[in-house]
Parts: structure tokens; C-alpha cells; sequence
């Protein structure tokens, strides 16, 4: 299988890394990760363009303080990381990628069914394969999966029946109102928390440290708003 670091500077502080080949590379097997096409072109500005949009972003990043500063940061790293590839590295930035040509939304965008506890338990501690969308999804031995929604705890915890985790791996409802705009109709139902008060509440319900190990470690998905990254670091992590 080929390398999925595409380039790297001899200290290692800078690494172009194709995701879908690491996340193959990392499963022991000769496998290929069913991907999206690599962007041709990049994503469109959300940069605000009316001098009205520009003034409210200004008095926005002037009373962020700590979080503003931090993402300047932030677009320095990666300034000048990006510079650093385009001078030093002649290859592409992505490996050949297989991608999936799903021409239906997946069964996730359907209306969601009344939770069924036992169809939700994955008591197998080997692999697990599923074929359902056309592909193949490989879980690790002595993982679980739960399908039931996180907000009924009993459910969330019943499923681990005693055991602990040396990962745990979240991605949280975020408070999204673009996700409310396109989610609308009945066919595509995707419910988020319309406060961070809620998620708050949830994550504190979810009782993480009850189903880690000792040295278990928490991943979470968050978005780019500071006050989402305060709320991950503040609250979630001290536990």
C-alpha cells in the first residue's frame, strides 16, 4: 500500500498527508476507503463582501480577545505551512482516491424510527462487517456501536454493559442554523440543539468518565466557533 504522507520537512513540524490512504493504511489490510473526489477549485469565500457585513466581523473580532488572537494564530501555522509545500513539495496533494458514486441519500436521511435497544447492542468482540449502502464498514474487535439517540442516556450506557474504553470517539449535535434551513421537510430530518446551553447539558448527561479506562482519551468533533472550542476544553476535558 502506498505511503499516505505525501511530503514532509526533515524536522516533521510540516506534513501533507492524504486522509482517506491513512485512514487505510491503519487498518492492517490491503483495503481501499470508498472517498469523495479530491476539489478541484477551493471552497468559496465566506468572507463578508458589504461594507455593513465587514464593520459587524470587525467589532465581532475586536471583542473576541483571546479567541480572535488565537485564530490569527492559527492562519499563520497554516500560511505558512501552505507555503512551505507549494515551494518545496512537486508532487500531487492527494493519491488516486476511489470514490463513491451513491446516486440515493444514505438510509440516515430517512425519518427516524422509535429506538429498538436490541438491534442497537453489538456484543461481538470481533470484526464486524456490514454491506449495507454498497460498502464495506470495518469495526475493531472489542468496540461498540450504539444507533440510539445520545439524549437517552439509559440507552447510551446500557449498551457498554460495564465494559471500558481506551477511546471514545463524539460528534455532537452543534447548535447549526444552516443545518435547520436544509433540514426542513420530513424526509430530511437531522435535529440539533438550537443552544449551546443544550449541548452543554447533554454532554454532562453522557457521563463519559463512567465508560473510560484510566488513560482513556475523549475525541470530539467541534466546529471553528470559539465558543464551541471553550465549551469542548472547559467542560469535557477536565473530566
Amino acid at each position: 500500500m502506498s505511503n499516505p504522507i505525501l511530503f514532509q520537512t526533515p524536522d516533521s513540524s510540516i506534513i501533507l498527508l492524504d486522509i482517506p490512504l491513512s485512514i487505510a493504511s491503519a487498518q492492517g489490510r490491503n483495503c481501499t476507503l470508498l472517498s469523495s473526489s479530491p476539489l478541484e477549485a477551493p471552497y468559496p469565500s465566506t468572507e463578508p463582501k458589504t461594507p455593513s457585513a465587514k464593520q459587524k466581523l470587525a467589532t465581532l473580532a475586536a471583542n473576541a480577545g483571546e479567541d480572535e488572537s488565537l485564530a490569527q494564530d492559527h492562519i499563520a501555522l497554516i500560511s505558512h505551512a501552505l507555503n512551505t509545500i507549494h515551494e518545496s513539495h512537486q508532487g500531487d496533494w492527494c493519491a488516486p482516491r476511489w470514490a463513491s458514486s451513491l446516486k440515493r441519500p444514505h438510509s440516515t436521511l430517512e425519518p427516524p424510527l422509535p429506538p429498538l435497544p436490541l438491534t442497537h447492542i453489538t456484543p461481538s468482540t470481533g470484526e464486524l462487517f456490514s454491506v449495507k449502502n454498497r460498502g464495506v464498514y470495518i469495526l475493531p474487535p472489542s468496540s461498540k456501536i450504539s444507533l440510539s439517540d445520545c439524549r437517552e442516556t439509559t440507552l447510551f450506557h446500557a449498551f457498554a454493559s460495564g465494559q471500558k474504553f481506551d477511546l471514545i470517539i463524539l460528534d455532537p449535535p452543534w447548535p447549526s442554523r444552516s443545518v435547520r434551513r436544509s433540514h426542513k421537510s420530513a424526509a430530511r430530518m437531522y435535529s440539533v440543539p438550537r443552544t449551546l446551553l443544550e449541548v452543554d447539558n447533554l454532554l454532562r448527561s453522557l457521563r463519559l468518565e463512567d465508560l473510560l479506562t484510566t488513560d482513556g482519551s475523549v475525541a470530539v468533533w467541534i466546529t471553528n466557533k470559539p465558543s464551541i472550542r471553550r465549551l469542548v476544553l472547559d467542560i469535557l476535558f477536565p473530566l
